[in-house]
């Protein structure tokens, strides 16, 4: 095929990454285009792709949108340098590995468990050694050669070395507990192709390693007044770099979290029933509103004015469960009343 292969892409998306190594390696021409993380929800990217997602690489009339599918196919369409071994047993290893890859950074292998963050994003010691199982797969698979699957270079380790390199950009630190994970990234880091797709902002730290620094932001329409303390002669530091995939990342999950919050409140309920909704929420964490009524692990059904006798379902240890929390609220709220006569 002749047409003109073009390629969307995002400094520091990992699967943008493995099609540039793709593409480098194969030694395929092709248009580049570059975009941020801030125009992926433009009218550009999601006529292209609906999920507003890059890669995207264009080949004629043809688009393509997941970073594996697009790397298997420029193997099969450009024939110029095979990154496939020819032997079918071995080109299943090779596919296995590429779709393995993908899969680290997803749930219990999230590279947020990298190390314990504050805040929203801080993760438990439980996912933490997930992930660190996860990475000695990868230890014990360069058991077998230089490279992911043995002594070339593959597909293989086009998709997985971004994440790896993610991966140690983020404070992942391979000396002494990996040490054939150490080498591989030293070699693989000096290859022309990973030269040539290398982030630029990932040549400093993440911003969550030992140079970490916080960024205050204020909005000066809501300052009322300034007093300059010390007049600065040198110019200021340079400003870190700044993850936009974390951003992004954290501002989801705090809108996440305040929908959340507000999916707790009744509407159009009385005071005594949102309290009750709130002491009964502590315990039970899967307690939502059905229109007034309290619905508890979809079970039990606490319908107006929300006494013992409110409590609805089959009878069980979920309702007992649910009768204890209210009979205990019940006699909570009864004790100042009689305290005070």
């Amino acid at each position: 095929m002749a047409s003109e292969v073009g390629l969307y892409w995002a400094s520091g998306s990992v699967p943008s990454m493995a099609v540039l190594i793709t593409l480098e390696e194969k030694g395929i021409d092709y248009t580049s285009k570059e975009v941020s993380f801030a125009d992926l929800k433009s009218d550009e990217i999601l006529k292209l792709n609906p999920r507003g997602q890059v890669p995207i690489l264009s080949h004629g009339e043809l688009l393509i949108t997941e970073s594996v599918a697009i790397c298997l196919y420029l193997e099969k369409v450009f024939e110029s340098k095979s990154l496939l071994p020819s032997d079918i047993g071995q080109q299943t290893v090779v596919v296995q590995r590429m779709l393995q890859a993908q899969t680290i950074g997803v749930g219990p292998t999230s590279i947020c468990c990298v190390r314990e963050e504050d805040g929203s994003e801080n993760t438990d010691a439980v996912n933490q050694q997930k992930l660190a199982k996860e990475i000695n797969n990868w230890e014990a698979y360069l058991s077998e050669g230089p490279f992911i699957t043995g002594g070339d270079f593959t597909m293989a380790d086009a998709v997985f070395f971004p994440v790896l390199a993610y991966l140690v950009w983020e404070g992942l630190e391979l000396g002494g507990r990996y040490p054939k994970l150490e080498q591989y990234y030293n070699m693989v880091r000096e290859r022309p192709s990973v030269k040539a797709s290398w982030p630029t902002y990932w040549k400093s730290p993440s911003g969550k390693g030992p140079d970490r620094h916080d960024v205050r932001i204020v909005n000066l329409a809501l300052v009322s007044n300034v007093d300059v303390v010390h007049e600065c002669t040198e110019p200021p530091p340079v400003l870190p770099v700044l993850s936009f995939q974390k951003l992004e990342a954290r501002a989801r999950h705090e809108c996440s979290e305040k929908w959340k919050a507000v999916n707790l409140i009744g509407i159009g309920v009385s005071p005594e029933g949102q309290k009750l909704f709130n002491a009964i929420h502590k315990t039970i964490s899967e307690t939502r509103w059905r229109d007034k009524d309290i619905v508890v692990l979809d079970d039990v059904v606490i319908s107006p004015p929300y006494g013992l006798e409110n409590c609805k379902g089959k009878e069980g240890q979920a309702l007992a469960q649910v009768r204890k929390i209210v009979e205990k609220y019940i006699k909570e709220q009864q004790l100042p009343q009689t305290n005070s006569s």
